[in-house]
This record gives structure tokens, C-alpha cells and sequence, in this order.
């Protein structure tokens, strides 16, 4: 089949999970003989908002373009709210990415359009799809249709069901323009379940498939680690809602009640309070900063590594950081909050605790570092955990969707 992958950021533009996922599936793709093209938005160039810029990478056709508006989506954090609501406006009634999609679709006719997400990149693009009659899958990744910043924080669903008119004409016109859409997927029954109660997708087959992994790592490949040192992991985007500020306060105490010093904190990633957090870990040199990592240097950052920990204060639909972790066989302590208790089995490949929660989280890290042995026996089940999510097996079931409709 001749495939189109539709995501509104792709390497090198990538932000988190969905960008990674999309990668995979592609690659994937192409291993089945598939023919595959993407189309993804590219940072401002006068050209690029009436030409797309087409190039190859790994047997990917990839047309980029400028989204026309007031600014590229990844740079959203720079701006005020006020600018930031007319910028979803245009978004969401982006005729120029609407042509200029339907264009592209047009000339390259694909069998199916696979859909991720598309804030950023315009939210027309289903309709175009439908217009052209081609078969349409879209994977959702976050509550994006329902609220612009696609984020829900613990403790504030009040502020959230009670929705402002606005805020609910924005639902009913993503319901309308995604109402053409064939197959729905999600990676958690959570997400699912979320937008079904807002009636999203009436009309569409519905399916859970647990996020690819692009492979799993032998336990033996990895080194061993010392007996004495025990280290955790931050890995992800450095911001608020994600809960890493929270963490270092919570590592912080750690360290004055336990006055261990053969336990380190590594941070891997970027983000806009990443000065902020820098500045919470006052020159503990038991809390080490990495930056940003490529994926591919991954596994050095694991086989350091006896515990991540992911300590989300927003709603997560099924967080590829969990993912990625119990393929390097090092398993969990999370935030039990969306699609996370989906992925977690308490005892067995990690534990969960309440957000927000210092001394839930505290007691967790202590009875982690306290219990080596049983640490040990926990990374043998994280590779039982991930066995079934290969990214061979996903698109199997991809293809076998496409099939159904």
C-alpha cells in the first residue's frame, strides 16, 4: 500500500513521545514493503508556506511546510495567553495547510492517511481527508481536541469541567471536523473512555493499541552496576505540569533524611524551567543534569540506571518514558494518574503513587534503595511487561485495521 503519515512534528523538531512513536511506525512501515510518504510543518521560510520542501530520509518521502500563522507550534511557550488564543484560532481554520494538504494528497493519492497529532499543523486536515474519500486512521496522544493546551492538571478538573462557552464550542467544532475519521486509535483505555464521554468520534471504529517500542534490550548487553550505588532517572521534558520541580524538592529531602551519598538523581532532557530547576538543585552533586539526549545514546543513560521515576502533575495518556524503561529493563515509580496504571503492575515492574504526594513518593524511593534484591527481580519483569509491544507486531495490527474499513 502506499501509506501517508500526517504529524504536525517530526525529527529533528521533536518534542515528546507522539514525534517518537510516529518515527517508529514509519520505519516500520517501510520494512513491510509499504510505500510511505509523510507530511509534517517546518519552522517559518517564506517559501515553504506555499511550496513544500520535499526530502528523503531513511525511504521517507517528507514534504514540510509553514503552517500560516502567528508562530511555528514548537515556540508556543514563548508567547502570551492572549497572543497564544488567536494563534489557535487560526489552527483550528487553517485553509492554507487544508490546500495545501489536500494538494499533496492529491498528487501522491496514498490507500491511507494515518493521522497523529495535528495541533500546529491545522485542523482541517481530517475534512480534506474526507473530501478526497481515502481511508483515514487518527492516533490520539493527548486530550488536544478537548482543551487547546492539551493538558489536564491533578487537582484542577474542576476548572476544566466547568468549561467556558468558548472552551465548549472548541470541542463541538474538533467534533465536527473529526467526525469522518474511519479508526480511532489510543494507546490507554483512559484516553479512549475520556473523549467518548465527550462524544468525540461517534461514527468511527475504536481500538486501544499500547504505544511500539522499537526494540528490547537484552538484559545481558547491558553492564553490571555496582553493588553499593543506587541511581534514579528523570527523563523527559523539563516543565511544571510534568512534575520534575516537584521531584528534585522530593530527592532533595531524600538526601538530608537518609544522608546516603551512593544515591544519584540523573535529569535527562530540556525544557523552559530547566534554569528553575537547576537553580531547586543547589549544586547537589548528587542531582546530575544531562541535557537533552539523542535516542540513540539511550542506552548508556539506562545502564546506569535502577529506578525512573515519572512524577506527572497532567493527565498522561500511556507516557513513552515508561516504555522506553522497561525495555532497558529498569522499572518505575509513577504518578497514578490517566493511562499510567495501565502500563504499571505494582510489585511487579514498578510502583505508583498519588500526584503530588511528597511522602508517598519518599516512602517508594526509600524501600526501592532499602531493597536492592527485590529491585533485581522487578527488571526481569520489565522485559515481560514490554514483549508484546514491538513495533513489528504494532503495525501488524495497523495494517490488519486498515483491512477493516
Amino acid at each position: 500500500m502506499k501509506i501517508c503519515l500526517i504529524s504536525n512534528l517530526y525529527r529533528p523538531y521533536t518534542r515528546g513521545g507522539a514525534e517518537r512513536m510516529v518515527e517508529i511506525i514509519a520505519e516500520e512501515l517501510i520494512k513491510t514493503d509499504n510505500q510511505v510518504f509523510l507530511i509534517t510543518a517546518n519552522p517559518f521560510n517564506l517559501r515553504a508556506i506555499f511550496k513544500p520542501e520535499i526530502k528523503h530520509e531513511f525511504g521517507i518521502k517528507i514534504y514540510r511546510f509553514y503552517p500560516l500563522n502567528l508562530f511555528f507550534y514548537i515556540n508556543d511557550w514563548r508567547y502570551p495567553r492572549s497572543i497564544r488564543f488567536f494563534w489557535h484560532f487560526f489552527d483550528v481554520y487553517n485553509w492554507q495547510s487544508y490546500f495545501l494538504v489536500k494538494r499533496i494528497l492529491k498528487k501522491e493519492r496514498p490507500d491511507v492517511v494515518m493521522t497523529h497529532n495535528l495541533k500546529g499543523i491545522g485542523y482541517l486536515i481530517p475534512w480534506a481527508i474526507k473530501k478526497l474519500k481515502i481511508k483515514h486512521l487518527h492516533t490520539l496522544h493527548d486530550v488536544q481536541l478537548a482543551t487547546p493546551s492539551g493538558l489536564i492538571i491533578k487537582g484542577q478538573e474542576k476548572n476544566w469541567r466547568e468549561l467556558s462557552q468558548l472552551n465548549r464550542l472548541y470541542i463541538k467544532i474538533n467534533k465536527k471536523l473529526f467526525s469522518g475519521v474511519g479508526v480511532i486509535i489510543s494507546p490507554s483505555c483512559w484516553l479512549l473512555d475520556f473523549h467518548n464521554r465527550l462524544n468525540f468520534f461517534p461514527k468511527a471504529k475504536k481500538e486501544v493499541l499500547l504505544n511500539p517500542i522499537k526494540k528490547v534490550i537484552n538484559q545481558r548487553a547491558l553492564p553490571k552496576r555496582g553493588k553499593n550505588n543506587f541511581n534514579f532517572l528523570y527523563l523527559g521534558q523539563i516543565e511544571d505540569h510534568k512534575g520534575v520541580l516537584f521531584l528534585i524538592k522530593v530527592f532533595q529531602n531524600f538526601c538530608s533524611l537518609t544522608n546516603n551519598k551512593n544515591v544519584m538523581f540523573y535529569i535527562v532532557g530540556k525544557g523552559t524551567k530547566l534554569a528553575r530547576a537547576k537553580n531547586l538543585a543547589n549544586q547537589n552533586p548528587q542531582i546530575i543534569f544531562s541535557g537533552e539526549v539523542p535516542r540513540r545514546e539511550l542506552s548508556k543513560i539506562f545502564s546506569k540506571i535502577d529506578f525512573t521515576i515519572v512524577p506527572s502533575f497532567c493527565y498522561e495518556n500511556s507516557p513513552t518514558v515508561i516504555y522506553e524503561s522497561f525495555s532497558f529493563g529498569v522499572p518505575v515509580i509513577a504518578s497514578d494518574i490517566g493511562g499510567v496504571g495501565e502500563l504499571v503492575e505494582v510489585g511487579k515492574n514498578g510502583f505508583i503513587f498519588a500526584p503530588g504526594d511528597e511522602e508517598d513518593l519518599l516512602r517508594l524511593m526509600r524501600y526501592v534503595v532499602e531493597n536492592k534484591t527485590k529491585v533485581t527481580r522487578m527488571k526481569k519483569n520489565t522485559y515481560q511487561a514490554v514483549s508484546g509491544f514491538s513495533s513489528d507486531k504494532y503495525v501488524e495490527k495497523l495494517l490488519n485495521l486498515i483491512e477493516s474499513i
